[in-house]
Parts: C-alpha cells; sequence; structure tokens
C-alpha cells in the first residue's frame, strides 16, 4: 500500500472527524505498542545522548579506536549508570572500563592500544579541569604577616583546576598530536612519565613536570605542613618552586593545621 502524505491523512482524520462517524475514526487509532517498544524510544534517545557526550569528552581516544570508540562506547553506558548530575562530567568511568576491556579482550578482537586507558584518564582530568570552580588568589600578604613558626605550621592547598597524572606513555605527546595517537606507534618509558594537568584562564592542557615536582606537588595534595615539606628529604629540594607553582596558580591558598 503506498504511502499516503500528511496533508491527505490530515484532510482524511478532519473529514471523518466531522462526520462523526465512530466506525471510520477507529481506522485513524494505531494500536497501543508494548511498554518495552515504548521505552525502547526514550532508551535509545538517552543512549545517544550519552555517547555524543563521551565523543566529545573523549576526542582523542575516538581518533585512537576509529570505529571501534563506538561499540565500546556503548557497552560502557550500559554497564555503568552515572551518579554524576553534571552532563558536562559525565565519563568518569570510561577509563577503567577501557583498561578491563582491552584485558578481558578475546584472543581473536584486534587489541586495544596499550595507552588507551591512560589516555581516556588524560581527557578525562583535562574535562575535569576545565569544568572546575575558580580558586582564590594566594594572599602573599597574609602570609607575610605569620610569624615564622605559624608559616612553618600551614598547609599550601592546590587549586582544584588542577590534576596530577603519571603513565607509562607520552600523555602530553599523544594529546598535542591527533595523528599521532592515531598512527599507535609509541613507546613505553621504563622509567615513567608525570604530569601537571591545569586550566589557565579558559583552556586545560596537559604540562610534562619532572618526577620530583610530581611527587613535592603530590605531597602537598596529602596536607603536609611547610615545615614538614621543607624538612623532608623527599621533598625539600623542591621549596624553590613553591614561589612558580603560586604565581602558576597551582598553589591557590594556606590554610592552618
Amino acid at each position: 500500500m503506498a504511502l499516503r502524505s500528511l496533508q491527505e491523512i490530515q484532510t482524511s482524520l478532519l473529514a471523518d472527524i466531522f462526520n462523526a462517524q465512530p466506525d471510520t475514526l477507529q481506522s485513524h487509532i494505531v494500536p497501543i505498542d508494548s511498554a518495552h517498544t515504548r521505552l525502547h524510544v526514550y532508551r535509545n534517545n538517552i543512549q545517544q545522548s550519552f555517547l555524543k557526550t563521551l565523543h566529545r569528552a573523549f576526542p582523542i581516544c575516538v581518533m585512537a579506536l576509529g570505529a571501534r570508540f563506538d561499540v565500546i562506547a556503548k557497552e560502557s553506558i550500559a554497564l555503568n549508570i552515572s551518579d554524576i548530575a553534571d552532563l558536562n562530567l559525565y565519563g568518569d568511568f570510561f577509563a577503567g572500563f577501557l583498561s578491563d576491556y582491552r584485558v578481558n579482550s578475546s584472543a581473536e578482537a584486534r587489541p586495544l592500544p596499550d595507552f588507551i586507558a591512560d589516555l581516556a584518564e588524560a581527557e578525562y582530568a583535562l574535562l575535569q579541569c576545565y569544568y572546575a570552580e575558580d580558586s582564590r588568589v594566594f594572599d602573599f600578604s597574609k602570609f607575610s604577616d605569620l610569624s615564622e613558626q605559624a608559616q612553618g605550621e600551614i598547609k599550601l592547598i592546590l587549586t582544584p583546576k588542577m590534576q596530577l597524572l603519571k603513565s607509562s606513555w607520552p600523555l602530553s605527546e599523544l594529546l598535542n598530536d591527533v595523528s599521532f595517537a592515531a598512527e599507535n606507534d609509541i613507546q613505553q618509558s621504563e622509567g615513567g612519565h608525570y604530569f601537571c594537568v591545569h586550566r589557565s584562564e579558559m583552556k586545560a592542557e596537559v604540562i610534562e613536570i619532572p618526577r620530583q615536582s610530581y611527587k613535592a606537588l603530590k605531597a602537598l595534595s596529602h596536607g603536609v605542613t611547610l615545615h614538614q615539606f621543607s624538612s623532608d628529604t623527599a621533598t625539600r629540594e623542591s621549596v624553590a618552586a613553591l614561589g612558580q607553582w603560586i604565581s602558576r596558580g597551582w598553589v591557590a591558598e594556606m590554610a592552618a593545621c
């Protein structure tokens, strides 16, 4: 049977309504679909919304995985019900899912790049830093007013716009050069790479930092006092870098013990 145009359907419906004949009106009523069929429409819309969100959150992973990204992403969406209300931060589970997926894939399946889970973790860190709340500017005058003993007892607080990552893969190169990820021809480092993910103004970026700086910033994030920081052999060499970190906005506030 040939499909009727919308105008023909509307004209026929109006004619039958005005004729007020129940038998003819019945032909316009479509049988109610099952609950499963009706819910499928909403389920599909939600899945597509989440899929588009993952595309925006992990663009380099999309480039590295190609068509496989959608297949994997749909599986991850079905298995992970996120409790994050802000859709901009959706995808907190994806790096872990990729890690498990790569390990558990069958021998016949084309293997995922070894770096893919670390790459996803870095992309999500960029997302978190981009949407993080602004922090206060470090108050040097308030710090200067403290006694030497009081200065030693304060804790320096890292900005929420920053995260620290470590990986055996050159993540900054992967993130900055799309073709580099697409070629999948990179080498794993035995010594590892250390990164600061930070938002400056309206741009979030990944900066590779020395191992010593990573350890020192990690110590600050764990709440060591300034006295402990300057006394510990693992961090005291980084005391001179504190001014630079403050000027960059990495260290944002201070708090008394």
